[in-house]
C-alpha cells in the first residue's frame, strides 16, 4: 500500500473535512528529535475566523467546514537518521490516544514507513482527529481541535466525493444529512 498516496488523501480529508475536537497536542518536542520541523502550521481560532469567511465568500452554499474548528496544527519533520525515534514517538502516541478511548480508524506499517490515524467520537459528534505518518524521510504530524457533528461531516464526505479516500473504513457510517425530526403527528 502507498503511504504516500494515503498521506495526500488524509491531508486533504483534514482541510476538507475541519473540524474536529480534542484539545492540542504539542509535537514540537519528540523525544530524541533535537531539529526543528521543516514545515509548522498554527491556525488558531483568529484565523479560523477568517478562513470561515473566505471559505463563505467562494462558495455560499458549501457546508460550514470550519464550524467548530477551533484550531489546527501541522508538522513536517525531516527524519533523516531519526526514523526509529520518530516510529516509537507514533506507537507511544496512539498508545496513549486507545488508552483514552481514541479510536484507531487506520494504521499502516509498510517497510520504512508507519501511519495511524486517531478519532475520538460520541455517538453524534466526532470529538478529536490525529494524523501521525513516518515515510519516505518525512514524519508528517496533523493535530484537528474543534468539534463536528457526523451529519455535517458526512455532507462534507458527499459534497468533495471523498467516499473513495475514505472506503478502506467500511465499518463508519457518516450520514449525508440530520435525520428528520420526528413529526408530533
Amino acid at each position: 500500500m502507498e503511504i504516500r498516496r494515503i498521506t495526500a488523501g488524509l491531508a486533504g480529508f483534514a482541510a476538507c473535512s475541519g473540524a474536529f475536537a480534542q484539545g492540542s497536542f504539542n509535537f514540537d518536542d519528540i523525544p530524541g528529535i533535537d531539529h526543528a520541523p521543516s514545515l509548522a502550521v498554527d491556525i488558531n481560532p483568529t484565523m479560523m475566523g477568517f478562513l470561515r469567511g473566505m471559505a463563505e465568500a467562494a462558495d455560499p452554499d458549501a457546508p460550514d467546514i470550519f464550524a467548530g474548528l477551533r484550531s489546527i496544527k501541522l508538522r513536517v519533520y525531516s527524519a533523516g537518521g531519526n526514523g526509529a525515534q520518530f516510529s516509537r514517538f507514533i506507537q507511544t502516541i496512539g498508545g496513549q490516544l486507545e488508552g483514552q478511548g481514541w479510536q484507531r480508524l487506520m494504521v499502516v506499517q509498510d517497510e520504512g514507513a508507519n501511519m495511524q490515524w486517531h478519532m475520538q467520537m460520541t455517538e453524534e459528534n466526532v470529538t478529536g482527529m490525529t494524523i501521525m505518518i513516518l515515510e519516505e524521510g518525512e514524519a508528517i504530524f496533523i493535530n484537528l481541535d474543534g468539534n463536528v457533528s457526523a451529519a455535517t461531516l458526512g455532507g462534507i464526505i458527499q459534497k468533495y466525493g471523498l467516499q473513495d479516500m475514505i472506503g478502506p473504513l467500511p465499518a463508519m457510517n457518516f450520514p449525508s444529512s440530520p435525520p428528520a425530526a420526528a413529526d408530533g403527528n
